[in-house]
């Protein structure tokens, strides 16, 4: 993807400060999507914003701005037939699925699309033990 430098420069945006830290890791979840995107086009396989990224895209246009991941939807049948595929697909981006099933310290119910070339902790610390701590998409 091709981002205007402008998009990566601090901002004010409905009254609350975003850094330009968090539009690079914006930045990096789009391309996350997209490879995403990419591979559920491939296989027919149908998602859907939800939570903040569809509260964001009607409300704020783009990304809400203390917002910082993105969330997609999938029925389960759909899920489970594209979780193969994408341990498949993924490591060839650079990116990891991650469940509680491929990751035994992963805690939460959903899962998790990392981008592996980058770094990022969560401020919950509920992560410590995972083997991967990449930007990620829900």
């Amino acid at each position: 993807m091709n981002f205007e430098l402008v998009f990566f420069e601090d901002e004010v945006r409905d009254g609350f400060f975003v850094p330009a830290e968090m539009k690079h890791a914006w930045a990096a979840e789009l391309e996350v999507l997209s490879e995403v995107d990419r591979i559920c086009k491939k296989y027919n396989i149908q998602y859907y914003a939800d939570w903040g990224t569809l509260l964001a895209t009607v409300r704020h246009e783009g990304f809400i701005p203390w917002d910082d991941d993105i969330d997609v939807e999938l029925l389960r049948e759909d899920l489970l037939r594209l979780i193969p595929i994408l341990q498949k697909e993924l490591p060839k981006y650079g990116l990891i699925y991650q469940d509680h099933h491929s990751d035994p310290g992963y805690l939460f119910t959903h899962t998790k699309i990392r981008d592996l070339k980058s770094h990022i902790c969560e401020q919950n610390n509920i992560d410590v033990n995972y083997e991967y701590r990449g930007l990620f998409i829900d």
